[in-house]
Order: C-alpha cells, then sequence, then structure tokens
C-alpha cells in the first residue's frame, strides 16, 4: 500500500466512505489511512482527535490525503475538492426542492471548508 501524506482537514465534513482518485483521496476520520498516519506520526494523531464543536463534543473531520512523493500542486488539490463542491450542493438542494427533504444533507459549501 502506497503511503499518504495528509494534506487538509475538513472539520465540517462526515464521510461514510473514502472517495479516491490516483494520487488523491477525501477520507473519513475512521480510515485505516488514519488510523497508520496517527499511529506513525504521534502529533498528527493529536492533533486529527482534538477537534470538538461549539459545545465540546468530540468531531471526527474527513481528511485530504495526497500519495506521498505525488507532484501534486495545493491549487490541485483544491480544485479536486472543488469537484465534489460542485456536485454534492447543487445535488442536495436539487433533492430539497423536489422531495422537500429535511434529512441531514449538505447544503452549503461551508462543509468543504479547509484546516491546514
Amino acid at each position: 500500500m502506497a503511503e499518504w501524506v495528509p494534506i487538509w482537514v475538513m472539520p465540517n465534513l462526515r464521510l461514510r466512505e473514502a472517495i479516491e482518485a490516483m494520487q488523491a483521496a477525501l477520507v473519513p476520520f475512521e480510515d485505516d489511512r488514519i488510523d497508520q498516519l496517527a499511529r506513525k506520526h504521534r502529533h498528527f494523531g493529536n492533533f486529527i482527535s482534538r477537534f470538538t464543536n461549539a459545545f465540546g463534543m468530540s468531531q471526527k473531520p474527513a481528511v485530504l490525503l495526497a500519495r506521498k512523493r505525488s507532484r501534486i500542486s495545493g491549487e490541485v488539490m483544491a480544485s479536486f475538492r472543488d469537484l465534489f463542491v460542485l456536485s454534492v450542493v447543487p445535488f442536495n438542494r436539487a433533492h430539497l426542492i423536489v422531495y422537500g427533504s429535511v434529512s441531514p444533507r449538505i447544503l452549503f459549501s461551508n462543509s468543504f471548508w479547509l484546516y491546514p
């Protein structure tokens, strides 16, 4: 398995499963790669486990990863993230308009804000 490097943490985003491309992945907190990184790098494990909401409740943020030794720039990683914003937000807004659903859905792009 190729090694991965954490690029950004997205504390407002909850994922059920990883979204992957060849050189990048947007993964949930429970992903094995996050666990491996936390065990390998103590400071990362400490950092990722300290996210809380405004009421002090523990949060499990999503993490944007890049393959180690890939030559991906920050601009490319931001574009990777933007692809999801441009597909998730309009889809969920359309779902809300058509079906009137109030289930927890991402309706605003601030769920994809980055924490470097």
